[in-house]
């Protein structure tokens, strides 16, 4: 019954890998903005230090969103749903996923985006807005945990997303 919860956006550093191996094409400024996001991450420290008594799991996505949650509900021996449609993406991210909608599953499993995933109790979501806006570190609600199994993926219109790849594995 847990929240599922993201600092700042999804996706940018997976995408500037993309285009840096010739894998998508975008313009110049596109390319410098993704390429920015993944070289110059945003450490989201001031959040993080507020979310001891609100989360009741956190880590950083770095392995990509998917495999992340995964590493918690495997930790929890817990499930989860989060919803695709609100996933937080930058405006360049949003535009070339609507441009590209194969990019979706890379936005979700790439990695390296370095912000902040964590769960909290329904009841602490003021409380999260309020630590979010007083670091000035966007959050954005993007699920729930659920009975147990791996983490499932939702579309716009309720319907299951799989994905090929879960994202990085560690050996």
């Amino acid at each position: 019954g847990d929240t599922i919860w993201v600092s700042g956006t999804i996706g940018d550093a997976a995408l500037a890998l993309l285009a840096a191996n010739a894998k998508l094409d975008v313009n110049q400024q596109e390319r410098d903005f993704l390429k920015s996001r993944l070289l110059t991450p945003s450490p989201r420290v001031l959040l993080g230090a507020m979310l001891p008594g609100l989360a009741t799991a956190a880590m950083d996505i770095s392995d990509g969103l998917a495999a992340d949650l995964g590493h918690i509900c495997k930790q929890s021996g817990l499930g989860a749903e989060v919803r695709l449609d609100q996933v937080p993406l930058s405006s360049t991210a949003s535009h070339i996923s609507e441009q590209n909608p194969e990019t979706l599953e890379t936005i979700v499993t790439g990695g390296d985006d370095y912000e902040l995933l964590f769960t909290a109790p329904n009841d602490k979501e003021q409380d999260i807005m309020r630590a979010g806006k007083s670091t000035a570190t966007p959050v954005t609600k993007i699920g729930e945990i659920t009975g147990s199994g791996a983490p499932k993926f939702l579309d716009g219109n309720g319907k299951s997303v799989h994905f090929k790849n879960p994202g990085f594995r560690h050996l």
